[in-house]
């Protein structure tokens, strides 16, 4: 049981043998907010520059839950969401693809059990960015979104 979408998201993205496979350090690279720092970013640059061959593994992934919102103005009605950041640097944009896929795959249509007696019946993607850059880490990102309709609570205020 998780305690929000995002870290719903990271547990499936940390158990998910294709993702794990495509991430630098594995499952240690599969990071949620507040874990990725500067140093992070540096420690899997390092890491995959002293691989044999680095293939075609990003930097980092980094799931941020974005909380929850209320669905057709109704506050009993609500929808959970999360972020799924792919980061990468000195490469292009290719591997990032390919990693959104993965995670893509992985995420949509698996249903969450969070706290509180909540649930989702199924995570949907909801968009991405596509290709960003950040220049002050000398970073290139995607941002994928997820959602999904947050049920099951016996109080409307049990969750937030």
């Amino acid at each position: 049981m998780a305690q929000d979408l995002g870290q719903f998201v990271a547990q499936i993205l940390r158990a998910s043998d294709p993702v794990k496979a495509l991430v630098v350090g594995g499952v240690d690279g599969i990071l949620e907010t507040g874990d990725l720092d500067g140093r992070a970013l540096e420690k899997a640059q390092e890491a995959r520059r002293a691989e044999a061959a680095p293939g075609d593994k990003v930097l980092n992934i980094l799931v941020w839950d974005t909380g929850e919102t209320a669905r057709g103005g109704n506050l009993t009605l609500r929808t959970v969401t999360c972020s799924v950041f792919v980061y990468d640097r000195g490469a292009d944009y290719s591997r990032i693809r390919v990693v959104r896929e993965a995670v893509i795959e992985a995420v949509v249509n698996q249903p969450a059990s969070l706290t509180r007696d909540a649930f989702v019946v199924e995570v949907r993607y909801a968009g991405r960015t596509g290709h960003r850059r950040f220049d002050e880490f000398n970073l290139d990102y995607e941002r994928i979104d997820f959602a999904g309709p947050l049920s099951g609570m016996d109080e409307p205020d049990a969750y937030h």
